[in-house]
């Protein structure tokens, strides 16, 4: 695994050799080639901040939403990380679903819903405002993974975040993923875009997208693939942990984690990774009725016997 993972680093710096200086350079600058100005390099920063601000308090407000939701259903979770992966997935369903009732009433108005994501954040954060924030970490305890596969899974995650405060370059996230919510706002409804096929009807995905274009511009949006992206990955973990040696699941999720052709789509606006999480996690939904089915089973037989 850490000789794929630094194969690939070594293969695009072959591709792309490095000059550290200019490298720098253009990093602290958000990958614009212009000159090196203090004014720029706070003003660019300023934005970073203000972005990951942003995507702070959306992730309190989805986990805080779906741990709710899990509380209100009675459901049961084995680790932390089972639980912050289903937290996410009802958080994302419920703003998700709350977004296309609105767009589907007319009231699709960003104002208001900037009001109301707002509001959501100040009451989770006065209720508790610890626990609010902790919950956003889905690991606790030791994992029993190398050292070195850590490093490499924290790698990956600097350069995908780095990633996605590059501008959008994806045709798909362009046309129509990203830009239907926008004309969604502006009509305050459903519009549909003439000569987009896919934009004549309405996706759940694409609700999922709105949230993330209320604050500005599409980098948050995209950080929704990002995580979702990491969900997967750790909804694999999750089903791992069903079975007789839970390393299974780690090593299955490091492998889907570190992917390369997913992991550069987890910075654009793709809904097929919000399809991906979803799915893997109806596989868990599976494990865990497989499972309980075969302790009830098992506590039949012991109770006639």
């Amino acid at each position: 695994f850490l000789l794929w993972v630094f194969g690939c680093l070594g293969l695009y710096f072959l591709k792309i050799p490095p000059h550290l200086f200019l490298s720098l350079q253009y990093f602290f600058l958000s990958f614009k080639t212009s000159q090196l100005n203090w004014a720029q390099l706070f003003q660019t920063w300023l934005n970073h901040g203000y972005f990951l601000i942003s995507f702070a308090g959306t992730l309190i407000v989805l986990m805080g939403t779906g741990n709710r939701l899990l509380h209100l259903m009675g459901a049961w979770m084995v680790n932390q990380v089972e639980k912050w992966v289903w937290s996410l997935a009802l958080g994302w369903l419920f703003w998700g679903l709350l977004a296309m009732g609105f767009a589907i009433e007319r009231l699709f108005y960003p104002r208001f819903l900037m009001g109301l994501g707002l509001l959501s954040l100040f009451i989770f954060l006065m209720a508790d405002r610890k626990e609010s924030v902790t919950r956003c970490w889905p690991f606790a305890g030791n994992s029993g993974l190398p050292f070195l596969w850590k490093i490499a899974a924290a790698l990956i995650a600097l350069l995908s975040l780095a990633n996605l405060l590059v501008p959008e370059m994806s045709w798909d996230a362009m046309t129509y993923q990203l830009i239907l919510p926008k004309f969604y706002f502006l009509n305050h409804g459903f519009y549909p875009a003439q000569g987009m096929v896919p934009a004549h009807y309405p996706s759940l995905g694409q609700m999922f997208f709105s949230w993330g274009l209320l604050w500005g511009n599409d980098s948050l949006a995209r950080s929704f693939c990002f995580l979702a992206h990491a969900g997967t990955a750790l909804a694999l973990v999750a089903l791992g942990t069903r079975l007789e040696n839970p390393k299974a699941g780690w090593f299955a999720g490091m492998f889907y984690w570190a992917f390369p052709y997913l992991n550069i789509f987890s910075t654009r606006g793709y809904v097929d990774l919000f399809v991906s999480f979803y799915a893997v996690l109806g596989l868990v939904s599976l494990s865990l009725f497989a499972v309980g089915s075969a302790g009830d089973s098992t506590y039949s037989k012991r109770k006639e016997t």
